[in-house]
């Protein structure tokens, strides 16, 4: 029997996003983080996004903001 392997998408538990930085949790536990490097605004951003992006931008600024790990 083969292993089943997830899909990429299936293997994000969670992403959040501030004016700074972005944060990937994965399922595994591991936290992936960064900064923004787009210099537009939030509220800006999801009129650029494609329409399953946007609703996934509206689910992110609900998430709970985190400092990033260099301040």
């Amino acid at each position: 029997m083969e292993p089943s392997e997830q899909k990429h998408e299936e293997k994000v538990k969670a992403v959040s996003v501030d004016d700074e930085c972005f944060y990937i949790d994965l399922q595994c536990g591991l936290r992936l983080s960064g900064p923004r490097l787009v210099s537009v605004p939030l509220s800006e951003a999801e009129n650029l996004a494609s329409p399953r992006n946007a609703a996934l931008r509206q689910e992110w600024e609900a998430a709970p903001a985190f400092e990033c790990a260099g301040e």
